[in-house]
């Protein structure tokens, strides 16, 4: 005689802010019981178990010199990404596809690198990056509804040997992953009249992303879930 087994599964684990958040789906049979449960779990109390770092480099997947005053554009690949801003408004573009990093792993460091090409005009703290919600293209709402990233960088190169601006953007990436996005997108444009270039994906130097996360290991996922569910499965159990 077949008897129907209880099955816990983990349909989704994802990070927002200082809280984890698992949601377990059961099985009785091939019939779900007590829904879908959303379990919140501190950091601290997760804190133990144990997790595989990654380390992941990306590069531009996608790239557009946009000029927001007339609306035209130059598509990549491209050996400049300009910043300038003066008669136009031209700012550089960039996309890179993330689809490989889990939905659920937790961001410990990124930084966009973009490698200094040139500069004309006054130096000055003018040259500004911006990020928005990557989607494998850059159009011209991607430009007009960027959230600016501070603070700025000094037009005429960041002053480094090795000619990286570096941007610090560890809590854009979580929340970008936190929200299931398949790219990150990303903007660089001068506030003022002044033209920056940075290397594009025909340059010596290409953009990149590089970012360092953790993943629990299975075995703590199910060790968490074995210990939880027996709370929604008393809770389906009376309500049914």
């Amino acid at each position: 005689m077949y008897k129907s087994k209880t099955i816990v599964w983990i349909s989704d684990y994802s990070f927002s802010g200082s809280l984890k958040r698992m949601e377990i789906k059961m099985f009785s049979g091939n019939r779900v019981i007590g829904g879908c449960a959303a379990v919140l779990l501190s950091i601290s109390s997760f804190s133990a178990c144990p997790a595989f770092a990654n380390t992941a480099n990306f590069l531009i997947s996608v790239e557009r010199n946009y000029n927001v005053v007339d609306n035209s554009s130059a598509s990549g690949p491209l050996l400049d990404l300009l910043a300038y801003k003066g008669g136009y408004d031209i700012r550089g573009g960039m996309d890179f596809d993330i689809s490989a990093i889990p939905p659920y792993a937790q961001i410990t460091n990124a930084v966009l690198r973009t490698h200094y090409d040139g500069a004309s005009g006054g130096a000055g703290l003018t040259l500004q990056f911006d990020w928005f919600v990557g989607h494998g293209a850059i159009d011209l709402v991607d430009y007009t509804n960027a959230t600016p990233i501070l603070p700025r960088y000094n037009s005429f190169g960041p002053g480094t040997p090795d000619g990286y601006y570096v941007v610090p953007v560890t809590t854009i990436m979580q929340t970008l992953v936190t929200s299931h996005a398949s790219h990150a997108g990303f903007i660089a444009q001068n506030i003022v009249t002044n033209q920056t270039e940075l290397d594009g994906s025909l340059g010596l130097h290409p953009p990149e992303l590089d970012v360092t996360y953790s993943v629990p290991e299975p075995s703590s996922l199910l060790t968490l879930a074995s210990l939880i569910a027996p709370q929604f499965l008393r809770r389906a159990r009376r309500s049914s």
